[in-house]
């Protein structure tokens, strides 16, 4: 997916309420929260729009998983497909913006390219977003199907 597609375009709305969380004043009572203020019910119906309208769910009492560069929620789908929406932290060991974007326009783009030309299995990425052309305050964002675990 690029840039230029509907979808992609799209998470500009969806995701326009993505805050890093230290740029929020108030305090967040729900554990998803942990590291970005983000539109829940928005993150659901992007990714049901991305299966063609397939109902999906988001736990808000999820913790979200978090490792040293990012972070993620999961969503699951009615027929028992799981996605995980990863984003970047920002108060992880990169902190430059510039930085954060190049990371995620090239995982993206590397999940992409392994998946078309070998036989290695990676998860399908979906959407991505990865700079702040829309308007501030986003967030990075990759959205992605879970491998299924054999």
């Amino acid at each position: 997916m690029t840039y230029d597609d509907p979808i992609t375009l799209s998470l500009a709305s969806v995701f326009s309420l993505m805050v890093p969380r230290s740029l929020k004043s108030t305090s967040m009572p729900l554990s998803i929260f942990r590291y970005a203020v983000f539109n829940v019910d928005a993150l659901c119906q992007l990714a049901s729009s991305l299966r063609f309208g397939r109902c999906c769910c988001c736990d808000v009492t999820q913790v979200p998983v978090g490792g040293s560069l990012y972070w993620a929620v999961f969503v699951y789908f009615d027929d028992g497909v799981e996605w995980v929406f990863r984003s970047p932290r920002y108060d992880g060991a990169i902190r430059s913006l510039a930085t954060i974007q190049k990371l995620v326009a090239s995982e993206a783009a590397t999940l992409k390219y392994i998946n078309s030309y070998s036989a290695i299995p990676v998860p399908e990425v979906y959407a991505y977003r990865y700079d702040q052309s829309w308007s501030f305050p986003s967030i990075p964002l990759i959205a992605k199907k879970l491998l299924e675990r054999q």
